[in-house]
């Protein structure tokens, strides 16, 4: 019996959730995360994650907020709250 191998999932539309400087969730870190992993943990499996279902991401996100993501469309920066920043790229990402 062979090992298994770990799967990773990301999509390059993550990069494009660009939630402004200073903010951790940023395209650059996620970059930094996926480098620091395909130098230094051989043997990932790299997979690319579908694209969720509205019922799927209602499993664990607030039907307002998911509504408020999927229903922006902004062209800038947009606030939801202190901690929740739209751009652009969000809701595919």
């Amino acid at each position: 019996m062979g090992a298994k191998r770990l799967p990773v999932f990301t999509h390059a539309a993550c990069f494009a959730h660009d939630t402004g400087p200073g903010h951790v969730e940023a395209p650059a870190r996620l970059g930094a995360v996926v480098a620091a992993l395909r130098d230094y943990v051989p043997g990932l499996d790299w997979m690319e994650a579908p694209r969720a279902t509205r019922g799927q991401l209602l499993r664990v996100h607030e039907p307002l907020l998911l509504h408020a993501v999927l229903e922006t469309d902004p062209d800038d920066l947009v606030h939801l709250d202190p901690d929740t920043v739209l751009s652009p790229g969000s809701p595919e990402a």
